[in-house]
């Protein structure tokens, strides 16, 4: 909801943003996609399939996932984006900043008295939009840890590793 109740402020960035919203149907469904309709700068996309994922992630520039769930794993979404070289702007709950390197990888916004801090948000989504080198330089660091940290080799290792910890 955070997306959606800073829709205007995110697209008054920039003339050329557009807001690929993607994801499985849920309670925010009806409300997104009558946005859609209303706007020409708004997609929604509902339950995409594995195989047409990639196609999204490559059109995409920037993955905005400000989660307020204190639970949140790191998600899959952002691995995914990161996989694909785009920078990720984030709120700080659950296990997000494991995967999210502030200002490396992209922003992590932080979460006060059960309030995403609106105005970082908005900053964060700015200046990843108006400045092309430092997307395209985060995009490029979000690549080279998601391979380190969340391939399949990694995971593999690391899990070898605890294993032959408890061999010894």
């Amino acid at each position: 909801d955070t997306i959606i109740k800073n829709i205007e402020q995110i697209l008054d960035i920039n003339d050329n943003i557009n807001l690929l919203i993607a994801g499985a149907r849920g309670d925010l469904s009806s409300e997104t996609k009558s946005l859609s309709l209303t706007s020409n700068k708004i997609f929604y996309l509902e339950n995409v399939s594995f195989e047409k994922k990639p196609l999204l992630y490559k059109a995409s520039d920037i993955l905005l996932a400000p989660t307020m769930d204190k639970h949140a794993c790191m998600g899959v979404s952002i691995k995914e984006a990161m996989f694909s070289g785009i920078p990720v702007v984030g709120s700080n709950s659950g296990g997000i900043p494991e995967a999210i390197e502030d200002n490396q990888t992209g922003f992590i916004v932080p979460i006060t008295n059960n309030k995403l801090d609106k105005s970082i948000f908005i900053e964060s989504i700015k200046k990843l939009v108006t400045n092309k080198e430092l997307r395209l330089k985060f995009g490029v660091k979000c690549r080279k840890i998601a391979l380190n940290k969340f391939s399949n080799t990694s995971t593999l290792n690391k899990y070898l590793n605890i294993i032959r910890t408890y061999d010894e």
